[in-house]
């Protein structure tokens, strides 16, 4: 009974060892992408770090050093696709909404459409965490996503009959 009793524990203790190691290892992004590998490692931010990005980007980019700026403090500046840099490239021959996040220790790179590029910054940014030492990284992943349907609702419909709105509020 007692090696029955022993073994039952250690196969207990052991399930939540290994459970407890994949929680570790589990993204949490919303929403969640068709495929992402989680790798050992971390990518650290800071200041340093060039931001490479095509002018068609101006504005996803933007969004991206804005953020960083007002919640972080790190001030990315444009430069050069080398090591310690965060490269947005627009591939034309991926699907217009889907992208490649790759981040490993030299570097964040987002491949994809014009809009697969936004949303894999929009990943990007919630990928972000502090480390043991209190700086700001990136686990090191490779993520493909894309949209699980073609259709994106368009049209707003109002609830008005409550309650009346002007014409004016509506139009804006």
């Amino acid at each position: 009974m007692k090696k029955y009793l022993v073994l039952l524990l250690t196969v207990i203790i052991s399930n939540f060892v290994c459970l407890s190691q994949l929680q570790q290892h589990r993204l949490s992004l919303i929403p969640d992408p068709k495929e992402a590998e989680v790798l050992s490692g971390e990518f650290v931010l800071s200041s340093a770090i060039r931001l490479h990005y095509p002018s068609k980007l101006d504005k996803t980019a933007s969004l991206l050093t804005d953020f960083l700026s007002a919640n972080y403090g790190v001030q990315l500046k444009k430069g050069s696709a080398s090591k310690n840099s965060i490269r947005l490239i627009v591939d034309d021959s991926m699907k217009s909404e889907s992208y490649q996040l790759q981040i490993d220790k030299d570097g964040v790179r987002i491949q994809g459409g014009e809009t697969g590029v936004f949303y894999g910054v929009q990943t990007l940014l919630q990928l972000i965490s502090r480390n043991e030492s209190g700086k700001l990284s990136l686990p090191q992943v490779v993520i493909n996503d894309e949209p699980r349907f073609t259709f994106r609702q368009k049209e707003c419909y109002l609830y008005c009959n409550r309650m009346k709105i002007e014409t004016n509020t509506i139009k804006t």
